[in-house]
């Protein structure tokens, strides 16, 4: 299929991106891995696109002297998963982003391209002349969702590999617009809503993902469950930081966040109450994981089951926790040995 027409831009800072953004019609490029499928599909037909990876603020990686990483928007996946920053002090962020699709993907795609990935939908994601056949749904503008019959939202799956890891590692996502720029946590960034799945508004770019510094005596971990794990987005996605007491060996704190389950990532409140003031075990860990699968609640979409999601989802948070949690008591082993 030929790509429709459209006007095509390369601005050369992030001020004058975010003023062609603000005409109807003009949608943000970067890697272009989801954006021109959708468009050789008819799927979207923006009348003008806006290269955003000419602009040099928005790509590389730095530590900050708070001890924070910031990312930025227009890094390629494949520079993330081989940054040796990235792999020293975050190695669940530099697996998340080598997970996304293979083997050009990560050539191409960018770190907050991915973050700001829409919302999948078999549905919504045919050609327009395929869904010609059916009445449109609210994604498209229409008053009805065909996933879920008599659904009164739009229930698109939202299965970016990197969200859920971010969000576990507690990034901020840094937001421009032509009158300067806002800082908040990206678990504030989605909306959880499948027609519009995160908070950006015409004329808004995400520039920089920053993550805090680690907790010294924490570990992470990210777990993707595909049919084609070098191909497919995920039919479950965990992303888990456990935090271990030193003095006593018990969870000091623990964020589980799930992806590919509804229309945003999810992160498992409920599972992660149950694991804090605790030794992590097996058994802990199985029972985090039960809450993680009741929390999640999810539909049947793309092909698997309600049922199967949950199963996966239970299975895939107790591996996640204890891996986390085992990485997390070797992490701490040396400091033990140093105070011996």
């Amino acid at each position: 299929m030929r790509l429709p027409r459209f006007e095509y831009f390369e601005p050369g800072t992030v001020e004058e991106a975010c003023a062609l953004l603000l005409e109807p019609g003009a949608k943000a490029l970067a890697g272009g891995t989801d954006l021109l499928v959708a468009m050789r599909q008819k799927t979207l037909t923006p009348r003008a696109l806006v290269d955003l990876k000419r602009i040099p603020d928005l790509d590389g990686i730095v530590q900050t002297g708070d001890g924070w990483l910031s990312i930025g928007a227009a890094t390629p996946l494949r520079a993330v998963a081989a940054s040796a920053l990235v792999n020293e002090r975050f190695p669940m962020l530099a697996h998340a982003a080598a997970s996304v699709g293979k083997p050009r993907v990560p050539e191409m795609a960018t770190l907050g391209g991915n973050v700001c990935l829409d919302g999948r939908c078999f549905y919504y994601d045919q050609s327009r002349l395929w869904k010609r056949s059916v009445a449109a749904c609210f994604k498209d503008g229409g008053d009805r969702c065909h996933v879920v019959k008599g659904g009164r939202d739009c229930h698109a799956l939202f299965v970016a590999d990197t969200a859920p890891v971010l969000m576990a590692l507690q990034a901020d996502v840094i937001v421009a617009t032509v009158v300067g720029e806002r800082r908040l946590p990206l678990e504030k960034f989605f909306t959880a809503k499948g027609a519009q799945v995160n908070i950006l508004e015409p004329g808004e770019i995400v520039t920089r993902i920053e993550i805090p510094a680690p907790n010294r005596h924490s570990a992470g971990v990210h777990l993707k469950h595909s049919l084609r794990e070098a191909i497919d987005f995920a039919i479950v996605g965990v992303g888990a930081v456990i935090a271990v007491d030193p003095e006593d060996w018990t969870c000091l704190d623990a964020h589980i966040v799930l992806g590919s389950v509804g229309s945003g990532p999810l992160r498992a409140l409920e599972a992660e109450a149950a694991l804090r003031g605790r030794s992590t075990d097996e058994g802990a860990a199985g029972a985090a994981a039960r809450i993680a699968a009741s929390e999640a609640r999810p539909i049947g979409h793309l092909g698997f089951s309600a049922g199967y999601r949950r199963r996966m989802v239970e299975v895939m948070t107790r591996r996640a926790v204890m891996h986390a949690w085992q990485q997390a008591l070797v992490n701490l082993e040396p400091e033990e040995a140093r105070r011996d």
